[in-house]
């Protein structure tokens, strides 16, 4: 996958709900400027980051006094001596300052992703999981053993983590990382980052698991050259993370994009949230596994291990030439371009990216979306829009998970006490 070394800076950005402060977004926008370009002169960040030399030169030294940055003279380029004087000096993150933790929660799995300060990758691995039968102290006895292994087998220790960030589906708000209901946990979610907490003696952040994607796009993908993005996710659900003017939308009470659950048919096909109709129940795994099964006249798997499994076989078939199901994901594709073109038309992305384990059908899909795109949205967004699709693995949303962390430690923004938390539950 392609980095984009671009970087645009015309408006603060907030990946933080309510930052509250302009030392708090210039000490985010700095970070942004290392994320984009790596080490630099303290005069490269004002004009990447468009803020004042006074400015750069304040924050530079609270991020240098709190270990978050570190000095690096020139080094001459082969061959050269190096000049007469004072060395110049280079400003790079310390990767070195701490571990961030990242875990992406699925219905059959979780995926935990250790990175050093910088998001550079360091260890990963997957904990099976089994949604309809997990409990809350028993998921996170699991995931807190596979973070121990992890750093283990690294050769870290759990003192050099600063801070651990999840990736929860369902319905999640931002704020207080409150789950209001998940296909793994119910409505029971809510407890999950406090109860981790607590088994880690570490603070605990949560999130929709498709907004840490859409952090990780902006960060090291296909969203990094652009202000106004959209993110279709494509897997067991699917999700939206959304970019306006260089923020990450997320609405009331930090709920918002539930892409997925837009209607598609009135009294259509049952969906998981309950209700009927909704483009995730002709479009996602769980749906088309289903669809699959009423095609062939059988019943359909049950259980989150199973439908995972279903879907590796159906799509296999289907590439191979099965032509029932090759219709059950074109038509799936169709459905969601259609929805896509629906919200472009409201909200005029540069760029809709898709992505998700779903991409595993490559074409079959994303042949009938791009159709079904430009067929119903406006001539204007044919012509400006572009479409980028590609399948992105757990454990890079795992690291969107570890972005958060990064990014609240660099605002200077304290992560939600567990304790505060688990009180409120």
């Amino acid at each position: 996958m392609s980095h984009h070394e671009s970087f645009m800076a015309t408006r603060p950005r907030r990946d933080i709900q309510d930052v509250g402060t302009l030392r708090a977004q210039s000490r985010l926008r700095v970070m942004e400027v290392f994320l984009r370009h790596g080490e630099m002169a303290r005069t490269d960040i004002c004009t990447l980051a468009e803020l004042s030399q006074a400015t750069v030169s304040e924050v530079t030294g609270e991020l240098l006094n709190e270990g978050l940055l570190v000095e690096k003279p020139t080094v001459p380029p082969p061959g050269r001596l190096a000049s007469r004087g004072r060395p110049r000096l280079l400003l790079d993150i310390n990767g070195a300052a701490g571990l961030v933790v990242g875990v992406k929660m699925a219905t059959h799995q979780a995926t935990i992703s250790v990175t050093d300060f910088k998001g550079g990758p360091i260890s990963s691995c997957n904990v099976p999981l089994v949604a309809e039968s997990e409990t809350l102290e028993g998921a996170a006895d699991m995931v807190a053993n596979g973070i121990t292994r992890l750093l283990t087998d690294a050769g870290r220790g759990m003192d050099e983590v600063i801070g651990v960030g999840v990736g929860m589906p369902g319905f999640v708000q931002s704020l207080t990382g409150r789950t209001t209901w998940s296909p793994i946990f119910g409505e029971r979610g809510s407890a999950f980052p406090a109860t981790l907490a607590r088994r880690l003696n570490k603070p605990v952040a949560a999130e929709n698991d498709v907004n840490l994607v859409a952090l990780a796009e902006r960060w090291f993908g296909h969203g990094g050259d652009v202000e106004n993005f959209m993110l279709v996710t494509v897997e067991h659900g699917i999700g939206m993370g959304l970019y306006i003017n260089g923020a990450l939308y997320r609405g009331q009470q930090g709920i918002a994009t539930e892409f997925g659950h837009m209607i598609h048919e009135q009294n259509g096909r049952t969906c998981r949230c309950g209700r009927h109709g909704c483009v995730e129940a002709y479009s996602a795994d769980y749906a088309i596994v289903a669809l699959a099964a009423e095609a062939d006249h059988r019943a359909p798997p049950h259980g989150s291990v199973a439908v995972h499994e279903a879907i590796l076989d159906i799509t296999k078939q289907a590439h191979s030439g099965n032509l029932a199901y090759a219709r059950i994901f074109a038509n799936a594709g169709d459905i969601l371009g259609r929805a896509a073109a629906n919200v472009a038309c409201v909200l005029t992305p540069e760029r809709i990216i898709v992505t998700g384990e779903g991409m595993r059908a490559g074409e079959l899909m994303m042949g009938p979306f791009v159709k079904a795109f430009r067929e119903n949205a406006l001539n204007f967004f044919r012509d400006t829009t572009s479409i980028v699709w590609h399948e992105w693995g757990d454990e890079v949303w795992a690291r969107g998970a570890a972005v958060l962390i990064l990014l609240e430690r660099f605002a200077g923004h304290r992560l939600a006490a567990a304790e505060e938390l688990s009180a409120s539950i």
